[in-house]
């Protein structure tokens, strides 16, 4: 262990560990003290620890103390990988593993969990502490993280290369009493395709929008979700999740564990008994992530399923005070449409160390990115 005495009376220690399980406790304290994300929530933290690793994953963790009280904790695993050029890289991954399978979970606002009261100098005092135990490191990965975090990053650290760059999205819904005033903010076009869909499945039969509260409701919803979503993102490149058993079992796993749906939140939407459409929320505080859905689309093109069933879900996030109804990244029209605020950005970033290898390395990257950029050009 290595002790780093820092600023304000603040001490920074950098371990390896194999059972971060352990850290239960002390996670759910620090939580109660920190304006985290959802995807920073022991739920989600203690699920990728279970799905994620075995008993030969290393970790690396990092902690900052003050007065013998946590005010910091992050998490990386290690990841060794053989280089075209035949050298081995020693790589850290922020609540990641750098397992394209293990991964495809997907983790967005990823950050260091810091307490509230300091937290822009507990990150900068952890991350320089990490960047100096150069005997761990040749590259770090932090992302998907919103800019605040790699903007505050990069500014400590210059030799980075960004693996993506994604919009985000959200709908600020807390000054609004009713859907109609939401869908105020929304634009006329938006408004109406809601409204349009909503008079045309009410004038064929009934619509119900039900939440899954009971371990079966939940095991049900999501083998219904597994089928559309298969069918609609099986045969593209990046296929389904549900195709992966460690994205299934890692979700199963929150869902199933979260018997009181303080952190869930599984919809179904269905017309005259027929299933058109489910979403898969995370709740963290005032705010409703949405992560997942899967869309029966219906044989009316002018029938717009997806846009109705977040419509209907932001009605109740509305009646039980949410703050914000977010998106999260990716870039779709949805979402821009449904979104009244200005969109924001969250990145993978890969620092690296600025030895004589990473430097050529970085060289010979971006010349190859140059050649296949004039390639497509020509």
């Amino acid at each position: 262990m290595d002790l780093l005495e820092q600023g304000f009376g603040c001490t920074v220690s950098i371990c390896n560990v194999t059972e971060c399980l352990a850290l239960h406790d002390e996670w759910l304290v620090l939580q109660e003290k920190s304006h985290q994300s959802c995807f920073l929530n022991w739920n989600w933290i203690s699920a990728w620890l279970n799905t994620s690793s075995d008993i030969t994953t290393q970790f690396v963790v990092v902690r900052a103390t003050q007065n013998d009280k946590t005010i910091g904790l992050a998490i990386f695993s290690t990841k060794s990988k053989r280089t075209f050029y035949g050298k081995s890289l020693k790589q850290l991954w922020l609540n990641r593993t750098g397992c394209e399978t293990k991964d495809q979970v997907w983790i967005e606002h990823n950050d260091f969990l810091v307490a509230s009261s300091d937290s822009a100098n507990i990150r900068k005092l952890m991350f320089n502490s990490l960047l100096a135990q150069t005997d761990l490191w040749d590259e770090i990965f932090i992302g998907l993280s919103p800019l605040h975090v790699t903007n505050a990053f990069q500014q400590e650290h210059h030799f980075t290369r960004e693996l993506i760059s994604s919009p985000s999205f959200d709908a600020d819904i807390s000054k609004y009493a009713t859907l109609s005033d939401y869908l105020q903010s929304l634009s006329k076009n938006t408004r109406s395709q809601i409204n349009r869909s909503k008079r045309g499945l009410e004038s064929l039969g009934e619509l119900e929008l039900s939440l899954a509260q009971t371990e079966s409701d939940k095991k049900q919803y999501l083998s219904e979700i597994s089928a559309l979503h298969i069918e609609k993102w099986g045969p593209t490149i990046h296929g389904s999740g549900f195709n992966n058993p460690i994205f299934v079992d890692f979700h199963q796993n929150i869902l199933i564990n979260d018997q009181s749906n303080q952190y869930t939140r599984l919809y179904r939407l269905r017309h005259n008994g027929k299933s058109l459409g489910y979403v898969y929320l995370l709740i963290n505080s005032n705010t409703w992530s949405f992560y997942l859905s899967a869309i029966e689309f219906h044989e009316d093109p002018k029938i717009k399923v997806g846009l109705l069933l977040h419509s209907m879900i932001i009605e109740q996030a509305i009646a039980v005070g949410v703050n914000t109804y977010d998106f999260l990244a990716g870039e779709a029209q949805y979402k821009k449409s449904l979104s009244n605020t200005l969109a924001t950005e969250q990145k993978l970033v890969c620092f690296y160390r600025p030895t004589f290898y990473m430097l050529i390395r970085e060289q010979l990257r971006k010349l190859k990115n140059l050649y296949h950029h004039h390639q497509s050009s020509t």
